[in-house]
């Protein structure tokens, strides 16, 4: 539906999608609501998150305990040499994205809020050899 792509200012990428059925949408089950999906660097990402996803599929609010233990394993990566991204997704109100929204209308930064933590991910990259 929508797609913002990485750069260097926001230092995260989006893609908006829409389940094809609300059947299908495993993110609201039953619901016809747009998804907002994130990449991007934890450190730019970690003060727009509200909740995480734990592994047992339960979204549990972001307390500070939490956030700690997410920011001490991005840190300890970070000091080991490896890159992190923060994965993260909200669901959007009918509102706030409409059937047949024209993308240039919608100012995606503003909907950058609220994630809930899907999980870190680390990886080397290539460049650095």
């Amino acid at each position: 539906m929508h797609t913002v792509p990485f750069n260097s200012k926001n230092k995260w990428m989006v893609a908006i999608v829409r389940a094809p059925t609300a059947e299908a949408n495993i993110f609201a089950p039953g619901e016809d609501l747009p998804v907002l999906l994130i990449k991007g660097a934890p450190d730019v990402l970690f003060p727009s998150c509200s909740s995480y996803l734990a592994p047992d599929g339960q979204v549990n609010p972001l307390e500070e305990s939490a956030r700690a233990v997410f920011a001490a394993i991005q840190e300890d990566w970070a000091s080991r040499g490896q890159r992190v991204l923060l994965l993260g997704r909200r669901v959007l109100d009918k509102d706030e994205y409409p059937e047949g929204t024209i993308h240039d209308d919608v100012d995606v930064a503003t909907m950058v809020r609220a994630i809930c933590i899907v999980g870190l991910v680390k990886f080397l990259s290539l460049s650095l050899f």
